[in-house]
């Protein structure tokens, strides 16, 4: 997600940390830092991503990891939906 937010690659030989990504990205991992922890919520099991009630991660599998990485950059325009 970090590198999503806070890295400029617009030129793909040269990419750049963003000031205004990092500080969006620590926005972020602000609004997340609360809901991190075990059990798992509610809101957590609502993006589709932990597999069971009783996980403790979200699915390992390739396509899970990259649809939770893209929605959790998502939200960096406006915060978490659970924050």
């Amino acid at each position: 997600m970090f590198h999503n937010l806070a890295i400029d690659s617009t030129d793909p030989d040269k990419p750049a940390l963003s000031a205004s990504g990092v500080a969006n990205a620590k926005a972020l991992y602000r609004g997340l830092a609360p809901h991190m922890g075990l059990p798992i919520s509610d809101e957590w099991f609502a993006t589709g991503f932990f597999p069971e009630k009783d996980s403790k991660a979200p699915s390992s599998r390739t396509q899970d990891l990259k649809g939770l990485t893209d929605l959790v950059t998502s939200w960096a325009e406006g915060g978490p939906p659970f924050a």
